[in-house]
């Protein structure tokens, strides 16, 4: 392929691709197939014109599509905007099988990406070269390796149109208002409160949903009247055996209304699995065409027919998605260059391609949107002035003729770098990966809940293929006043406490996984993603915000054979021999770490049964360690324990904790964070008690299957002489479970001998 002469692009589109963009490929040397998928029509003409008679009679638009690569050998692939939500990964990769070794993917992204679904690594990984309708989606696809460039949308001065004689309609809103649509709840919030001040003409629809839905809901509502425990007794009764035979499927709906009591978010919602997670926010709300149905115009078809209807505008409303990334969609482009004032919130974040209160007004909130078009309605000159300007600026920078340009040269770069390189994004051999972690504190607990985010981060890698872990420990705005921390716990953990354990779990935590490093940030105002390593290619994680914790547990849960565990190191192991050695004086180690914290007291060690326990265990077999709670050694000294020998170190040593955990014959632990951490390493025999108790957010039924476990059941990444005993610490649980784990382990030892 000769690439600086013609390469041939291969385009696909949603809807409706602005109909300069082939041409004006075109004029800059490219061959274009302009593509309209999935439209069975126009893909059925094409298969009946090109000899596949079988499609065209019985069409499937992937088979199609394909047939398309192989006759045409494309040596790029050029994807547009929300395309990519019907050419996913998965026809991407059979695209890929149908066409040469060296053919590109690329396109323009400006789509939001729901996190809650989909992550931009797995659904994006594969492309070469992404352009981006703003900075911050640019800023996504850097962070997961994927060359990228923000070039904004554009106006297309092809489409013709007839101006409108005059400008007789004030404020024109086009397109959805949000109703429906999570993405756009704040669009609906703010319409439904402007729409009764100010005199605005919207054309659109709210999104219909399907009659049968709107039934059930109606149905499904009166549940909601019913309290939480009613809920919580029917579950129990419908998982019965009677119950189960009667009802089936009724547990399921009872644990559906005992979510939607505690998330807000009716059971309906799982009426269809593909729908939004929080599309449940609108089961109380109308459409605002019902409740305005005087403002509201049908929407148009036709592209100048939709041009004609801007310029009868005085003011375009603007309002973007509920996403930082949604910057400058192509609204504001059509406005501005059609020369009407647009109106728009982010106005700051416009700069440089439009100058705010020069080229385009803006507004922030309900309550300046209605001040600017009293404004701009009463004062037409300035408003001439903006719309004048704006047209301006789009025509000089912003058609799709000058997006053309860079796509165009990018492309050319793009076709001399892949030839001779496997499928898939460029990575050269020479320049190493690496996946920096953040773990931002300010939305995230300094605790033991670390240690998922560690497994996580090492899953992340290997599944990315990147050399090495970093990982950056980023302090809260302020420590002492930390999101999310209640006054109970700050006033036992305050934030001098929560600085200590920064570095004496966080860090250490991190320590204990070979081959990471650490980056232990004091400073908020330094940017870990900011700092270069070497040049190599850094891919972030998480790849943007700060995602709940429950994400990283989900996580490692659905990774089990990926998770890699912890090590203690040789000198803690060195330290806990010498200090082992006489106590034990060759006897079996029980290592029990106790919870006595003063928050959630419920959930804490049941001493009298524990006491009890320890008492009979034959002192000629077994030696007894205790490793207390970190903020309750005095309270220890005066338990009913208080005999036996106690690892204060491991309070505060998390090296020399695992050290410990790892040496002993068997650790006893009800659920708290550092055993919780401790169930990932792979050298660590337990029993683990107290799973669930009632009334604590953290150890309810609903929220541990949030994270990805089972009930009733030890997790997959466990070894055979790992166990999640979900029963409370009686002393005859306690027995049971500890006569039926020695037996295990020490069979697992005389296999081991007898091989």
């Amino acid at each position: 392929m000769i690439f600086n002469e013609q390469i041939k692009a291969f385009q696909a589109e949603n809807l409706m691709l602005p109909g300069s963009w082939p041409d004006e490929m075109r004029a800059r040397g490219f061959e274009v197939l302009d593509i309209l998928y999935p439209d069975i029509g126009s893909l059925s003409r094409w298969a009946r014109e090109n000899g596949h008679t079988d499609l065209a009679l019985h069409p499937d638009p992937v088979q199609i599509l394909m047939e398309m690569v192989r006759n045409y050998k494309p040596d790029v692939i050029f994807i547009y905007a929300g395309a990519f939500f019907h050419i996913n990964r998965p026809i991407r990769d059979l695209l890929r099988s149908a066409g040469s070794k060296d053919m590109v993917f690329s396109g323009f992204w400006g789509d939001e990406l729901n996190a809650q679904l989909y992550e931009y690594s797995t659904y994006f990984g594969d492309l070469d070269f992404v352009f981006t309708s703003s900075d911050v989606y640019q800023k996504k696809f850097e962070m997961i390796g994927i060359p990228s460039r923000d070039i904004g949308n554009a106006f297309d001065t092809s489409i013709k149109y007839t101006p409108a004689p005059k400008q007789d309609i004030d404020v024109l809103f086009c397109g959805t208002t949000g109703f429906g649509i999570p993405e756009h709840f704040n669009r609906y919030q703010i319409l439904k409160d402007v729409i009764p001040k100010i005199n605005i003409k919207i054309y659109g629809d709210d999104r219909i949903e399907k009659l049968w839905r709107r039934a059930a809901i109606r149905m499904l509502k009166i549940g909601m009247w019913l309290p939480q425990k009613f809920w919580r007794i029917a579950s129990r009764v419908l998982r019965s055996r009677v119950g189960h035979f009667l009802f089936r499927r009724g547990s399921q709906m009872a644990d559906y209304y005992i979510n939607a009591k505690i998330s807000g978010i009716g059971p309906w919602v799982k009426l269809d699995q593909n729908m939004h997670p929080t599309v449940g926010i609108y089961d109380f709300l109308k459409p605002l065409r019902d409740l305005y149905p005087k403002k509201f115009s049908n929407s148009l078809l036709n592209g100048s027919e939709y041009m004609r209807l801007l310029s009868r505008a005085k003011i375009v409303l603007n309002i973007h998605r509920d996403e930082m990334a949604d910057v400058g969609n192509i609204r504001c482009y059509e406005a501005a260059g059609i020369g009407v004032c647009l109106l728009t919130d982010r106005g700051k974040q416009f700069e440089p391609r439009f100058k705010p209160g020069v080229e385009i007004a803006t507004f922030e909130g309900a309550e300046e949107l209605v001040e600017k078009v009293k404004y701009l309605l009463s004062h037409d000159a300035e408003r001439e002035r903006i719309a004048a300007a704006g047209q301006r600026r789009c025509l000089a920078d912003h058609t799709v003729g000058h997006r053309c340009d860079i796509i165009a040269k990018e492309l050319q770069k793009l076709a001399h770098l892949v030839q001779g390189r496997s499928i898939g994004p460029p990575k050269s051999p020479l320049r190493k990966q690496i996946l920096l972690a953040r773990y931002d504190t300010e939305g995230q607990p300094i605790s033991y809940d670390i240690a998922f985010f560690l497994q996580a981060a090492q899953i992340k890698r290997r599944q990315l293929g990147c050399d090495r872990l970093v990982v950056a420990m980023v302090p809260p705005k302020n420590i002492h006043n930390q999101p999310g921390v209640s006054d109970n716990v700050n006033q036992i953990v305050d934030g001098y406490a929560r600085r200590f354990r920064m570095a004496h779990i966080l860090v250490q935590m991190s320590d204990l996984m070979p081959g990471t490093d650490v980056l232990h940030m004091k400073d908020r105002e330094i940017d870990p993603f900011a700092i270069g390593m070497d040049d190599a290619q850094i891919i972030h994680f998480p790849e943007e915000g700060i995602p709940h914790h429950s994400e990283y547990y989900k996580l490692v849960n659905e990774h089990p054979s990926m998770v890699p565990g912890f090590e203690a190191s040789k000198e803690a192991h060195r330290y806990i021999r010498n200090w082992l050695d006489p106590i034990a004086d060759g006897r079996r180690v029980i290592a029990l770490t106790l919870r006595q914290y003063k928050v959630n007291p419920e959930r804490n060690n049941n001493m009298k049964a524990w006491s009890r326990f320890l008492d009979q265990l034959d002192p000629k077999e077994y030696a007894v360690v205790v490793v207390p709670d970190t903020d309750a050694v005095k309270e220890y000294r005066e338990s009913e324990l208080q005999n036996y020998p106690i690892f204060e170190p491991a309070c505060f040593d998390v090296d020399l904790r695992f050290a410990l955990y790892e040496q002993a014959f068997l650790n006893m632990f009800v659920n708290n964070g550092p055993c919780i951490a401790a169930t990932l390493s792979k050298s660590i025999n337990y029993l683990m008690f107290k799973l669930v108790v009632p009334n604590t957010p953290t150890t309810d039924p609903e929220f541990i299957k949030l994270l990805g476990f089972r009930p009733n059941s030890t997790p997959t990444y466990a070894t055979a002489t790992q166990k999640w005993v979900w029963e409370n610490d009686t002393y005859n649980v306690i027995l049971r479970e500890f006569n039926q784990m020695v037996d295990v382990i020490e069979g697992g030892k005389n296999k081991k001998e007898t091989l």
